[in-house]
């Protein structure tokens, strides 16, 4: 398994596979805190790009991923869901500014 963190949630497959899983989604809540909080001072094409940078993410990291063969699903379904919620909020974002 690859030691590199995935992008948004800051935590690499090894964590993904072994932290506990109270552990690991607290961690993760927290390494997105700063994705947050930033989103509302982003300017619509740093959002845009943002948004597609996470369904990448998303794509690529599990969708397609033999790193996540043997990781449990509960575990991915905890990276996937906080992705998830980032990529709503960004897509938020992206219609109130289109709206102003």
């Amino acid at each position: 398994m690859k030691s590199d963190n995935i992008s948004f949630i800051d935590v690499s497959y090894d964590e993904l596979n072994s932290m506990p899983l109270k552990a690991l989604e607290a961690k993760i809540i927290e390494n997105m805190k700063l994705y947050h909080a930033k989103i509302s001072s982003m300017s619509i094409e740093q959002v845009t790009k943002m948004r597609e940078d996470v369904k990448e993410t998303r794509k690529q990291k599990f969708r397609f991923s033999q790193e996540t063969a043997n990781i449990s699903k509960d575990r991915i379904q905890i990276a996937l869901t906080h992705l998830a919620k980032l990529f709503r909020k960004l897509d938020d974002q992206i219609k109130d500014q289109r709206n102003a």
